[in-house]
């Protein structure tokens, strides 16, 4: 079907994102207040950010044991039981506790002292102030800091009942000080920087602290608090990265960690920086040291005392040798048996190394250990092979296989004493010098300029996310809330003809603020602008009654609406008088006894009218206005408390057919459908009904339940006529509607 308004559909992808464009458009003052309002907001996070540092260090982590003996095989095994490499370990340690602990209470990180700013801007004027002079208070309010402000903390001991209490500190003169709690009631101590002060309140017992020094305006405060040192580490971490050098290269090849690895912290000083990564790299390296020394003593303390039990058993198998040779008179054996001996003394020492090592995993591990499990089938293999070698040797000549045995006796016993005391050697070596798995290349660097901070970014971004979400808001509340806009949706979704479609009128929009200004009557749009396009709407709605009235059982016009604010009053006016022109006598009547308007068209207040009429206060000639040429109007008079009943009064029914014999069209303007029930009582008195729908503010919903209130109450409507009440609204779904009907009316 053709399009007989002239109107764009908006069935068509294409004007639905013009339709979206246009309530952008239409809004563009919201969109540029977000986008202010960003602007701003992300001027002050960009002042408020602090600048990062970050310095960097080279390590090299072995990924094998600085001892080459006792600890390289238990490391072995520790290996063979873990995928994680050395590197990765030492990543892993770095980040823990077990450093950053130790790093935050050595260098009182953990300690923390900060001013109070003035809310919301004060931080942003303290970084804008030369640090190296102390700003003067700003409007007398030296209780905030300004600018220049230093502290230097230099111990604090809290009661274990308060570990992490908070504290406020106020500057005095003369380089003075007084800590008060976290509520600044209680007075706790007060001193002098660079003395040690205890607390003088019996309720803060075992607080002490020191104050290395203090730059600060008389009455400046400030917040002490002692972190603990889980948490602070835990922020530590999170300032740290390590990465092996071979990363980028593994990207490209096959090439494996390099052991070879960097270390960064990121912080809000250069210096604190570099001494913190210096800090933590020397702790890894000192905690490396200690633990190599730790398992090279554990394992000297252990072969010392196997010692003398090995030195024991080697000597009585040395004496039982030299009984038997004394005894049998043999010196020497055969070639075969010295072949055996061979085999059975290095199968044996095998043996005893295996169960050496054993002895010393089982002082880490049980039984069920996989490590331990491991080794006990290393051993029973071992054993199993040494017994093959013992059949073989009972072959052997009687005297060879007693030779044979003692002699494997002091050889396996002399290689096992050997080895102990080279290894005791080696261990003293290890527990006196132990280098450890990691080296530093070299120690962290001062950095010269901070990291980029984007503060560009920054204001642009939150520029764009103030508009952003205003038209997230504007296009999410047409969405959800807005109404039917498309006069043709509405014909199909109701099954009724659109008789005529209002455009919004300046015209008006400018007369109803004056007149609300100045106090004074609205002027009638017809009168003040008769070439309007909402005015030529309305010649065209005249033409559609024509074709109504002929079918029509009187001569009475009901304009109805759903919903208040959608324009039944201007619409009824103007359309009266529209139909005046022709020289017919028009009456309107103000049906809408409870918040009618159309009293402000005309001089004077709204009584008497209406609702004077049908109490029986007025006649009908008294309460009958001039409005415009052969047009009157009926006001809707003083507001009753029961309009209901009075609507449904049999004065009403006389007034009607009065005016039908003296007027040739009565318009009634009604209250709203939707709201109460007296537009239903008075549209029973029409011959003719147009439904008034407010586009863009009347939902589907609404107008299908409206349309049923209707047929419920046997009440046709004849058509509809499709009001743009709001120039917003119209712009929204269209466009070149509005623009067509201006284009036009400014050529004639």
């Amino acid at each position: 079907p053709s399009n007989r308004f002239n109107i764009p559909s908006l069935s068509t992808e294409e004007i639905d994102l013009r339709q979206l464009f246009n309530i952008l458009w239409t809004n563009w003052a919201w969109l540029i207040l977000g986008s202010v309002i960003g602007l701003l907001f992300g001027i002050v996070i960009a002042l408020r950010t602090t600048p990062l540092y970050q310095s960097a260090a080279l390590l090299q982590i072995n990924d094998q044991e600085s001892s080459e003996s006792v600890l390289n095989s238990l490391s072995s095994w520790s290996r063979m039981m873990s995928k994680a490499s050395a590197t990765q370990v030492q990543n892993a340690l770095m980040h823990s506790r077990y450093i950053l602990g130790p790093v935050a209470q050595n260098l009182q990180l953990n300690l923390s002292i900060t001013p109070h700013y003035l809310p919301f801007i004060g931080k942003s004027i303290a970084k804008l102030h030369n640090q190296e002079e102390l700003s003067k208070p700003f409007l007398g309010l030296s209780s905030y800091a300004w600018g220049g402000e230093s502290v230097k903390l230099g111990s604090l001991s809290l009661p274990h009942s308060m570990p992490t209490l908070p504290l406020t500190l106020i500057a005095g003169k003369n380089q003075s000080f007084k800590i008060y709690d976290a509520s600044n009631n209680n007075l706790i101590a007060s001193g002098k920087t660079g003395q040690r002060v205890n607390a003088t309140s019996k309720d803060y017992q075992g607080l002490s602290v020191e104050i290395d020094s203090l730059t600060a305006n008389p009455g400046a405060t400030f917040s002490i608090a002692k972190i603990p040192t889980p948490y602070y580490a835990k922020m530590l971490s999170g300032q740290l990265k390590v990465s092996d050098q071979g990363d980028q290269a593994q990207k490209n090849s096959y090439l494996r960690e390099t052991g070879v690895v960097q270390a960064t912290f990121t912080w809000g000083k250069p210096q604190q920086a570099q001494k913190i990564l210096n800090a933590i790299i020397n702790t890894t390296q000192e905690k490396d040291i200690q633990k190599k020394s730790q398992q090279a003593a554990q394992a000297l303390q252990f072969i010392n005392s196997q010692l003398p039990k090995v030195k024991t058993d080697l000597n009585h198998s040395e004496k039982q040798l030299n009984n038997y040779r004394s005894q049998s008179n043999i010196l020497d054996i055969s070639a075969e048996s010295k072949m055996m001996l061979t085999q059975l003394v290095k199968s044996q020492n095998d043996l005893e190394a295996l169960k050496l090592e054993k002895t010393q995993l089982q002082q880490g591990f049980t039984e069920k250990h996989p490590i331990v499990i491991a080794i006990n089938e290393k051993i029973h293999k071992q054993q199993a092979a040494l017994s093959a070698l013992e059949s073989e040797a009972k072959k052997l000549p009687h005297s060879d296989q007693k030779a044979l045995s003692l002699m494997r006796e002091v050889k396996v016993k002399e290689t096992l004493y050997s080895n102990l005391l080279s290894k005791i050697q080696e261990l003293s070596v290890l527990r006196a010098g132990t280098t450890g798995d990691v080296r530093i290349l070299d120690y962290a660097t001062l950095p010269l300029s901070p990291l980029p901070t984007h503060k560009s970014f920054i204001v642009l971004a939150s520029m764009f996310a103030g508009f952003t979400l205003v038209a997230i808001g504007l296009l999410a509340s047409h969405l959800l809330l807005s109404g039917e806009m498309d006069p043709e949706s509405i014909e199909e979704l109701l099954g009724i003809s659109v008789n005529a479609v209002i455009p919004f009128s300046r015209e008006q929009q400018h007369s109803v603020k004056e007149s609300e200004k100045n106090d004074t009557k609205i002027p009638l749009l017809r009168d003040i602008h008769s070439t309007d396009p909402a005015i030529e709407s309305l010649r065209s709605l005249k033409t559609a009654l024509q074709l109504h009235l002929t079918q029509a059982s009187n001569n009475v016009i009901a304009i109805l609406g759903p919903s208040p604010s959608v324009g039944k009053s201007f619409i009824s006016l103007n359309f009266a008088s529209v139909l005046a022109e022709s020289g017919q006598r028009i009456l309107v009547i103000d049906t809408d006894i409870r918040k009618g308007r159309c009293h402000k068209f005309i001089e004077g207040s709204r009584s008497p009218g209406l609702s004077e009429y049908l109490q029986n206060k007025a006649s009908a000639e008294s309460i009958i206005r001039p409005l415009t040429n052969n047009c009157d109007l009926i006001t809707a008079g003083h507001y009753p408390k029961n309009p209901t009943e009075l609507l449904s009064s049999p004065r009403f029914n006389e007034l009607i057919q009065q005016a039908r014999t003296q007027y040739n069209l009565i318009v009634l303007d009604t209250s709203p459908i939707m709201a109460v029930t007296d537009a239903l009582i008075v549209s029973k008195q029409a011959g003719t009904n147009f439904m008034l729908v407010g586009l863009g503010k009347n939902s589907r919903k609404e107008l299908q339940a409206t349309i049923k209130r209707c047929q419920h109450n046997q009440i046709p409507v004849n058509g509809l006529v499709c009001n743009y009440f709001s120039k917003k609204i119209q712009s929204y779904a269209y466009s070149k509607y509005g623009y067509y009907y201006y284009s036009y009316s400014d050529k004639k």
